[in-house]
């Protein structure tokens, strides 16, 4: 009887042995098959490595009587603890969160490999939440800070999380469960509260309920147009996730240089990752800087869609929602270059209608709109929390 019991412990310990080692090249391959843009791999990967993980956790919780769930946790906390690529991405991690420092330099020495395998381990925690071998109370003070130093690190959202998102499925939804939980938790709880480490880069709950990650584009040819303008060359591209620092720094940067701060409404973090997944972000570079951006959303049903502020059919029609010009780089009429892209682009997806909004006191914006073909459709419009705004409109028919 002994020996059989020996047999059994042996088996079990080897084949978790054995998933482990395979999650973990699974991952590997993964890695390297993003940087070579074959998303389809990276499904084949990432589904093999979940299904083994699986059903080899499940037998040892489920079936082994001697491990429990308490003893599985404390294994897994100690293997992060001795893990030395696990440990390395945490500590770079802190270190970034309490500098503030989310720059490329930061992460130069991290391999993407062991991004990789700190990426594994939560995704085996959610195998256990998921098959209901543990629940979110049971992992959130052991590895709660850890999971959203993470998940919520501005540089693996847009360089790893975000780009091929549909890969990183079981991340976002653990992080939807974990993340829900932590609020109930602090909702009602009258004193010290619980807040998610990192809280200003959260995924936000539509994002999260919409499963707005699994619509992803991937990584392919990016380049649009090449333009000639007063002996100067513009590449316009589209955006990509890792654009979304520069995007919000250029922001800032016109933001800070306006004396009216109400001519523009900046966009959020958030609105510019949903506009990644669903609508069309245009970037224009020159001379190794971002000159301009410009974001349309796209002819669905959206609350930033101005379609509903006409009662129009919302496929019919898109919104040219944001667009900013570098102030060294105004006078080259990149406004205008990025409207006629975006209405060539509008008209292939079916809509007859591009809409805006401009501040009546933002002159130079509106005076480049009227230029190229927008006409006032309702003025004096409650935009933004109380902004006033003209909502403009052009006939893409007759463009």
């Amino acid at each position: 009887m002994k020996n059989k019991s020996r047999q059994k412990l042996l088996f079990k310990k080897t084949t978790i042995i054995f998933a482990m080692i395979f999650m973990i090249i699974a991952s590997i391959f993964a890695v390297s098959y993003i940087k070579m843009g074959d998303e389809a791999a990276v499904g084949v990967f990432s589904l093999a490595a979940t299904l083994i993980g699986t059903i080899f956790i499940a037998v040892e919780l489920r079936n082994g009587q001697e491990v429990t769930c308490c003893d599985m946790l404390i294994s897994q906390n100690n293997y992060f603890h001795e893990n030395d690529k696990l440990m390395k991405v945490y500590a770079v991690l802190e270190k970034a969160y309490f500098t503030k420092d989310n720059s490329k330099e930061m992460w130069k020495d991290v391999d993407d490999t062991e991004v990789a395998f700190y990426c594994t381990f939560f995704e085996n925690l959610y195998l256990l939440v998921h098959h209901n071998i543990a629940q979110i109370k049971d992992l959130d003070d052991l590895f709660g800070y850890r999971f959203f130093l993470f998940a919520n690190n501005p540089y693996i959202q847009e360089h790893y999380l975000l780009p091929t998102s549909s890969s990183y499925a079981q991340i976002f939804e653990l992080y939807s469960v974990w993340k829900a939980y932590r609020d109930e938790e602090n909702a009602n709880n009258k004193g010290e509260h619980h807040l998610v480490v990192g809280y200003e880069y959260c995924f936000c709950d539509n994002y999260l309920s919409n499963k707005t990650f699994m619509c992803d584009s991937g990584i392919g040819d990016r380049h649009v147009n090449t333009l000639q303008l007063k002996s100067k060359t513009f590449e316009v591209r589209k955006a990509c996730f890792e654009d979304i620092t520069p995007i919000l720094e250029l922001q800032e940067r016109i933001m800070e240089g306006l004396a009216d701060k109400d001519i523009f409404f900046p966009l959020s973090r958030n609105e510019l990752i949903e506009s990644m997944h669903l609508d069309q972000i245009l970037v224009i570079d020159c001379e190794d800087s971002m000159a301009a951006f410009a974001v349309m959303v796209n002819n669905r049903k959206s609350e930033r869609n101005l379609a509903d502020d006409l009662g129009l059919p919302a496929q019919e029609t898109v919104t040219f929602d944001a667009v900013m010009v570098a102030p060294e780089w105004r006078g080259y009429g990149l406004q205008q270059s990025l409207v006629d892209i975006f209405s060539k682009k509008a008209l292939e997806m079916g809509a007859s209608k591009m809409l805006c909004t401009v501040a009546p006191t933002n002159r130079f914006s509106y005076d480049n709109f009227v230029a190229k073909g927008f006409k006032p459709i309702k003025k004096g419009a409650n935009k933004y929390g109380g902004l006033e705004r003209d909502i403009l409109c052009l006939d893409l028919q007759s463009h």
